[in-house]
């Protein structure tokens, strides 16, 4: 952080534009974490993604973690995934709520219908936890988070 400013308050923005460019690996992060084998599930979180937001999450890790060193490639990992763990909630909330926008445009469950949003709100969120919490968990032969996917494909196809 720049000397001068030590011990005086920051702006938003000023917070924003010390971590402008791990923003821009924590999007490309955030991106790839976000595909998934089923069509419908990447596109819902391309359109998430593209909706942008104010990624207060991943700044104040990223900040935080810049008060003691330059962040390294876990802490861009940990940012992305704080934000899509944000966003998969954000997603059922919305469900919950009945909300038809969010953040000025169609929300997913108004978009896609109550059953998609809520099977890419449980992609995004269970393969984040699976990959981040139970990596070595092994569960009919292949690893965890491959098990969401499935089950996404499978409700897919039926609903």
């Amino acid at each position: 952080m720049a000397a001068g400013k030590l011990g005086l308050a920051l702006t938003a923005r000023e917070l924003t534009a010390l971590v402008a460019d791990d923003l821009k690996q924590v999007e490309s992060v955030f991106r790839l974490e976000s595909i998934g084998s089923v069509e419908a599930v990447s596109s819902i979180a391309s359109y998430l993604q593209g909706n942008g937001g104010k990624r207060l999450r991943p700044i104040l890790l990223l900040v935080s973690c810049r008060l003691f060193r330059e962040p390294t490639a876990e802490a861009i990992q940990l940012a992305a995934v704080v934000e899509l763990i944000h966003t998969a909630t954000l997603v059922h909330d919305d469900v919950i709520d009945e909300a038809v926008t969010r953040r000025g445009v169609e929300s997913v469950n108004a978009r896609w219908g109550n059953l998609r949003a809520i099977l890419a709100g449980d992609f995004l969120l269970a393969g984040r936890l699976a990959e981040d919490g139970a990596a070595d968990l092994q569960l009919d032969h292949q690893p965890f988070h491959a098990v969401p996917a499935r089950v996404a494909v499978q409700a897919v196809a039926v609903g």
